[in-house]
């Protein structure tokens, strides 16, 4: 108790001192402060682009030109991982010669059926979402002559007509109908299948290596099935906001450095004067730990109030940014680097220090 109000003794004897190592203080948290905010700007236009920008994926075969065969295991495996937010797949069965059907659970799974649902004639109330579900639905190309309303039956189930589309062709009919329609037949008859087209839309993209390694565990950088990630454009945007985030970074570790070398130097000309009073208090019988903790208290306060006025100046100032943890550890280099400087002072012998005095 005694060393802290010996402590606020010498700090209203030397208020000049006091005052410069208070600004210095301030000036250093304000410093912090003003590279958090560079930090957290960045952050956020960062954050901004994993959340806008889209990546995509799809397989492609091992060939070019080739289309890939994404066995059940596989699909199963890669639309149930947690980074895919949503999928688009198609599978293909052949029902008799130039007949097939295809199902798929969206239009972009097919670029051909895209075109032909551009003129295609629905059942009233139906639509392309109609594949999105597991009805027993189909629509048909013109050149089968069936109608809305028409049954045709396919590996032992009637599939209802809803929608008619003009191909172009004959001769050489494709059905389309729900992928999960054609799936849950194919597993109920015990009829291997394998999908030739499925896309991918990503999620969590801050982590996308992630899902790349995970992808690459279960092989699908080779083989009949290649995954192909579309995310040139997304690190061209994020890679240079990436390294200016670790530059900023780096430069806030650097302005602890700073503060610590501050703080000693600091304390180190401020108390470096008080060396006779200390020696007097030793020659009096104080222990040499009495006068670091005297010291030791008054730095303390200088820093505290230094870091603590700093740290509401950020909160006024809207792009000034410093919150409790980074004001923790600004107090703490303030107060380590005080310490280390102060225990200099302290250590020196009793005799020399009154010799030079005298």
């Amino acid at each position: 108790m005694f060393s802290f109000v010996l402590a606020l003794r010498n700090m209203k004897r030397g208020w000049i001192v006091c005052l410069v190592s208070v600004i210095s203080f301030v000036t250093l948290a304000l410093l912090l402060s003003v590279f958090t905010g560079f930090v957290n700007r960045t952050r956020s236009e960062l954050d901004s682009y994993y959340k806008e920008l889209t990546v995509t994926a799809s397989f492609s075969g091992a060939k070019a030109g080739s289309q890939p065969r994404v066995r059940p295991k596989l699909f199963d495996a890669v639309v149930s991982n947690s980074f895919v937010k949503d999928h688009y797949a198609a599978m293909e069965k052949e029902i008799a010669t130039a007949q097939r059907i295809r199902g798929v659970n969206s239009a972009k799974a097919d670029p051909v059926l895209e075109e032909y649902l551009l003129d295609c004639k629905w059942q009233a109330g139906m639509d392309e979402t109609v594949f999105s579900g597991s009805d027993t639905v189909c629509i048909v190309p013109s050149a089968c002559e069936m109608s809305i309303g028409d049954k045709i039956a396919v590996f032992g189930n009637a599939f209802r007509v809803v929608g008619v589309y003009n191909s172009g062709m004959t001769g050489n009919w494709t059905y389309y109908c729900p992928l999960e329609t054609l799936v849950g037949i194919c597993e109920k008859n015990g009829d291997s299948y394998s999908y030739y087209s499925l896309g991918l839309t990503l999620g969590d993209l801050e982590n996308l290596d992630v899902f790349k390694s995970q992808m690459k565990e279960l092989g699908v950088d080779e083989g009949e099935a290649t995954l192909v990630i579309n995310d040139t454009l997304f690190r061209e945007c994020t890679r240079n906001l990436k390294l200016q985030l670790r530059l900023q970074r780096g430069v806030l570790y650097l302005v602890y450095i700073l503060t610590f070398s501050v703080a000693f130097v600091l304390s180190f000309l401020v108390f470096r004067n008080r060396r006779h009073d200390v020696a007097v208090l030793r020659s009096a019988g104080c222990p040499s730990s009495f006068a670091f903790m005297s010291l030791m208290e008054e730095a303390c306060i200088y820093a505290l109030t230094g870091c603590g006025i700093g740290g509401l100046i950020s909160l006024a100032v809207p792009f000034f940014s410093l919150n409790l943890r980074q004001l923790l550890l600004l107090f703490f280099f303030c107060c380590f680097g005080a310490g280390a400087a102060i225990y200099r002072v302290v250590s020196g012998s009793i005799l020399q220090e009154m010799h030079e005095f005298e």
